[in-house]
């Protein structure tokens, strides 16, 4: 995704400085919590949207 290749720019410029600076720590951080946590999301949004809306109108509105 656009994000992930944005925070893998991020975190190489990060590299090696994040010892002097806590601004490049905190990049790294981030970065590692979006690899970790949020990209892998990605597998189960793209089924969502893969598996279409015909789900959504099985119930007529009085159902709810």
């Amino acid at each position: 995704t656009a994000y992930a290749y944005m925070w893998a720019l991020m975190a190489k410029a990060s590299l090696g400085k994040e010892a002097q600076d806590d601004f490049y720590a905190s990049k790294l951080g981030t970065a590692r919590f979006y690899f970790a946590r949020l990209l892998p999301r990605i597998h189960s949004l793209s089924a969502s949207v893969k598996a279409g809306s015909e789900s959504l109108f099985l119930l007529d509105a009085a159902q709810f």
